[in-house]
């Protein structure tokens, strides 16, 4: 027995250090993160390793009892396999540094979220335990002299640092982009490190009056002579139901199948920035004419508008034009700093459910926490016809928000049968947005003021993972329809494919035949080029993938939208 105990006190502790690391190593980048990445790679796995070994010395170093700075690593690594191994069940998606700006946001969902401990959830948490286990077994061992404990330290965080750089030094390392694809090729902790600076940065090589002239002309004038409304639903979640193969008995979505053809209708398909949150990037995208291509993974309401500046968008074209102009979201005002990003973008008024009498039948549909698109569509007519003035109203809708659980759902006979109840629920729930829109089109039909609805999904849900691998883009394919009551171009070029920050132009060019300023006369003009500039994808005119560097874009969007110090009157 003793010479088992001497053997093991033998040991050295840098070993030991490196043991514990690829214990972290296991539980951390297979059994709790890695599982969810469409493809394993090598060198993200050693450099991971590498700096879970590291790190673990450079503790050691600090703290000079090695049982101690066990416990204490594997307690900061652990936590953050947990908030991976959440994040990604709960939304589909990946954590970032960014979303610690949005917790806010979160704590508003969270109530109506259920979380689950799979089989991987449990290997990891014998891991962990087993780990601290483990380094109980060394205390007695002695903590090392201050001389000793300098030089571990020095080393560890130089082998640390050192490791890091490498990774970030590599040319297209990391990257926001395609969620997963990003852990997949980096791992996890270098992918999070790689993408923790969301500040809003000057390009490079940036200046105020080479756009100076370009974009501040102005055809507000001219566009006087027509104003009809202006209504953009973004749509929660929503899909085309033919995107996938669900088994279904009848058309899921015939309203808005037979809208896409109606002669006053442009409709396509819309390449999304996000897949299963982080709506307000679509919000952005749409009012503002940005692409989070440059912004990535980043919520740009939350980290980059401030009070008291101005931000381009297309409320301010509509103040110009003389509209009421609303922001209408159905669900809490302090979501993703809104109240805020709202102001600074111009719009004069924004209704949320706050504002809404919940009271009222039909607001939410029985068994779910969110306002239906039924009793949405309600209220977004009540809001144009409330006014003397034509609108422009951006309604961020809330029905079909995860999660898809609910018993009263399931209990509904449905069309499809795909052996899943939530899924099976969420479609449910697109043939009831599909239904409300009828009841809106048929409004607006005999409705007297000439109308024009921008409408389309902002992302497909988590669920879909299952349907499409996350580095597919068909993950990130939602519809879009441009319609109106009256007659418009639907000659336009290149609309069966495009995003977001794409809708206003055409829209514009559809209904006015021109273009409010020169910024939307630059975003009409780049897209003939790119029809599709997302965070996932840019297609050039050809519809082949490409990765352009977009230089200019970046640099007139730059002045468009987020420059204090130049802009015009300012």
């Amino acid at each position: 027995m003793k010479s088992l105990e001497k053997i093991w006190n033998d040991i050295p502790n840098y070993f030991l250090c490196t043991v514990f690391a690829i214990l972290e190593w296991f539980t951390l980048f297979y059994a709790m993160v890695e599982m969810y990445l469409p493809r394993r790679q090598m060198f993200p796995a050693v450099a991971t390793f590498l700096f879970l070994t590291f790190s673990m010395i450079a503790l050691y170093g600090v703290i000079g009892k090695l049982n101690v700075a066990v416990i204490i690593h594997n307690a900061i690594i652990s936590l953050y396999g947990l908030i991976q191994y959440f994040a990604v069940q709960l939304r589909g998606t990946i954590f970032y540094m960014s979303d610690i700006y949005n917790l806010k946001t979160a704590t508003n969902v969270a109530d109506n979220y259920s979380l689950k401990f799979d089989k991987h959830f449990w290997i990891s948490f014998v891991c962990i335990m087993g780990i601290t286990c483990f380094a109980f077994l060394l205390k007695k061992r002695k903590c090392i002299g201050i001389k000793k404990r300098v030089i571990t330290l020095c080393f560890g965080t130089i082998m640390t640092v050192a490791s890091v750089c490498l990774m970030l030094f590599i040319e297209d390392t990391y990257s926001y982009n395609q969620y997963f694809n990003g852990y997949a090729r980096n791992g996890y902790i270098y992918e999070f490190i790689g993408t923790m600076d969301v500040s809003l940065k000057e390009p490079d090589g940036y200046k105020a009056s080479d756009y100076e002239e370009k974009i501040n002309v102005s055809y507000i004038d001219k566009m006087k002579e027509q104003n009809p409304n202006v209504l953009i639903v973004m749509s929660e979640s929503f899909i085309d139901s033919d995107t996938y193969d669900f088994g279904e008995t009848e058309d899921l979505m015939p309203v808005l199948h037979s809208v896409s053809k109606d002669e006053n209708c442009i409709s396509g398909t819309l390449y999304s920035s996000v897949l299963g949150g982080m709506t307000s990037c679509m919000e952005f995208e749409t009012l503002t004419g940005h692409s989070s291509y440059f912004s990535g993974n980043v919520v740009q309401y939350t980290a980059y508008m401030r009070d008291g500046n101005k931000y381009g968008s297309l409320a301010h074209v509509f103040n110009e034009l003389g509209y009421a102009t609303t922001a209408f979201h159905p669900y809490l005002k302090s979501g993703y700093n809104r109240q805020t990003a709202y102001e600074t973008m111009g719009f004069q008024n924004y209704v949320a459910i706050e504002d809404l009498d919940d009271s009222d039948k039909g607001l939410t549909i029985p068994g779910r926490p969110y306002v239906s698109d039924e009793y949405d569509y309600e209220k977004l007519m009540d809001i144009v016809r409330s006014t003397k003035e034509r609108d422009f109203v951006m309604n961020i809708t809330m029905q079909n928000h995860s999660v898809y659980e609910e018993k009263e759902l399931t209990a509904i006979d449905k069309v499809t049968d795909t052996g899943i109840d939530s899924l099976d629920n969420y479609l449910y729930l697109l043939s009831l947005t599909d239904k409300a829109t009828e009841q809106l089109v048929t409004d607006l039909k005999s409705f007297k003021e000439p109308t024009v609805v921008v409408f389309f999904g902002d992302h497909q849900p988590r669920e879909m993972v299952g349907y499409s691998q996350a580095n597919e883009l068909n993950i990130y394919e939602v519809p879009y329809y441009i319609w109106a009551n009256f007659d418009i171009d639907t000659d336009i070029e290149n609309t069966d494919i495009t995003s977001a920050n794409f809708l206003a132009p055409i829209m514009f060019e559809a209904v006015w035949g021109q273009q409010p300023n020169g910024w939307y006369e630059y975003l009409m003009q780049l897209r003939n080029e790119y029809p599709v500039i997302s965070q996932n994808a840019v297609f050039d005119i050809n519809k082949n993938m490409v990765k352009p560097k977009l230089v200019e874009y970046e640099k007139t969007a730059y002045y468009a939208i987020w420059d204090q110090k130049n802009k015009k009157g300012e």
